[in-house]
C-alpha cells in the first residue's frame, strides 16, 4: 500500500487533487481493506466537490475499521455541512 498511498498524500499536499485521487484509487484497488486510503480518498473528493463520493469513502473506511476517529470526524463534518 505504501507507494501509491504515500504518493497520494504528497500529491494532495501539493494541491494536485485529481492525481492524488487517482493514486488513492490505485492503492485501494491493490489493498481494498486499507481504511486510511478510503478516508484520504474521501478527503480528496470533498476538495474536488464530490460530496457523495466522499461520503461513500468515509463510510467504507468505517466499515473496514469501525471507530476510526478520523473517518468519523470527516463524515460528521460532511453531514453537518449538508444541513
Amino acid at each position: 500500500m505504501a507507494a501509491w498511498y504515500n504518493r497520494g498524500l504528497d500529491l494532495m499536499n501539493a494541491g494536485r487533487l485529481e492525481e492524488a485521487l487517482a493514486s488513492f484509487t490505485r492503492s485501494i484497488e491493490l489493498y481494498p481493506s486499507e481504511a486510511q486510503a478510503h478516508n484520504n480518498r474521501g478527503l480528496a473528493k470533498v476538495k474536488l466537490g464530490d460530496r457523495e463520493g466522499a461520503r461513500a469513502d468515509f463510510t467504507r473506511a468505517l466499515e473496514i475499521e469501525p471507530g476510526m476517529r478520523e473517518a468519523e470526524e470527516n463524515l460528521s463534518r460532511l453531514v453537518a455541512s449538508d444541513e
